[in-house]
């Protein structure tokens, strides 16, 4: 007997120059739903063209037309949205306005959308309007897949009897060794969650408990880079500033790391996130040591450090992993073990499938 598959349509967040929740989330997970089975046919939104008489809310609003007309044409049975704000927010208003059925509507979470605006003007504006605006969203969707624990708590305080899934972000699965021979500490950050004051903090305790090993940032745009060189040199903190670096080369700086430091601010935005680069030292098998901020915990279980955000005593557990080569085996086996076990893009997109399913059911 024939299945008839399920028709699901992918809608990224903002557009394809938003490479990191594209990339790493939308169609990472949408691939792996494609080979993982058969019963679900994937189409992935395209957004029209920018003009140049554009402004950002008239260019979002043509988006969610065209995503309107494209839903009512293809008839998904499931449209999974990523983001509440900018385009899903303006789809959802246009279903509620033309009272549109096509398709159930799936919200996916990775942000506190609301959270990332700080020292720019009208900021607490946008905190107020924004949270509203997420909020809204996260009530209009049938169900909502969140990356994070503190994501799914304060969906389900919003719709406690709709459908709100756990679906963390995958990490990258490949086989890598850990090294004894460098002598190096790697701090993964774009300084979007940490300030450039803050992390000279971490890596002042660092060098002072630590000075013989030396420490790499990498991560930061060029500007922040050099902000940060000038503040470390001031600080009398030896330090390697890396720039954002193409995927390829962004592993193999981790991979040939000593082992790994996860650093953020203890706030709203960074309790919200399922941290990428956390994902990717635990993929690499990089042993690390992380503060016990958002989903830190329970991405590394047993398979690394976390210690509570205090410079001190990370330091100190930094110290003890550096010099113990028995240990950092063993978490780097523990870390590709739970990768495979816990973040692997089959077992999501098992996870997903059954979502769909769930959701599907009469």
């Amino acid at each position: 007997m024939e299945i008839t598959s399920k028709r699901v349509l992918f809608v990224p967040p903002l557009s394809p120059n938003d490479l990191g929740t594209t990339t790493r989330r939308i169609y990472a997970l949408a691939k792996a739903l494609s080979a993982f089975s058969r019963e679900f046919e994937i189409k992935h939104f395209t957004f029209p063209r920018p003009s140049h008489t554009d402004s950002l809310i008239k260019y979002w609003m043509r988006a969610a037309y065209r995503l309107h007309v494209v839903s009512h044409t293809w008839k998904p049975d499931i449209i999974h949205l990523s983001k509440p704000t900018g385009l899903p927010f303006f789809y959802l208003l246009f279903r509620r306005l033309f009272s549109s059925r096509e398709g159930v509507v799936v919200l996916d979470i990775d942000d506190l959308e609301s959270a990332w605006v700080y020292d720019v003007p009208y900021a607490f504006l946008w905190r107020i309007v924004g949270s509203w605006l997420e909020r809204w969203a996260w009530q209009e969707a049938k169900a909502v897949t969140a990356a994070s624990h503190f994501l799914v708590q304060q969906a389900q305080a919003i719709r406690p009897y709709g459908f709100t899934f756990f679906l963390p972000n995958p990490a990258p699965i490949k086989k890598s060794e850990v090294s004894h021979s460098t002598k190096r500490i790697v701090i993964p950050t774009r300084l979007l969650d940490i300030s450039v004051g803050e992390l000279i903090t971490w890596l002042q305790a660092l060098y002072h408990t630590l000075p013989e090993a030396p420490l790499v940032v990498v991560g930061p745009d060029t500007e922040r880079a050099t902000i940060l060189t000038a503040k470390a040199k001031e600080a009398e903190v030896p330090v390697t500033v890396i720039t954002h670096q193409p995927s390829s080369t962004y592993y193999r700086l981790l991979e040939e790391a000593r082992m790994g430091i996860y650093v953020v601010a203890n706030t709203p935005a960074t309790r919200a996130k399922c941290p990428a680069r956390l994902l990717d030292m635990l993929g690499l098998g990089i042993p690390t040591v992380a503060v016990d901020i958002g989903e830190a915990k329970y991405i590394l279980g047993d398979a690394g450090i976390v210690v509570s955000p205090d410079d001190n005593v990370l330091a100190h557990q930094a110290r003890g992993l550096w010099y113990d080569d028995n240990r950092r085996l063993e978490l780097s086996k523990r870390a590709q073990a739970r990768a495979a076990t816990h973040f692997h893009p089959a077992v999501l997109a098992r996870r997903l499938a059954n979502i769909y399913t769930q959701i599907l059911r009469p």
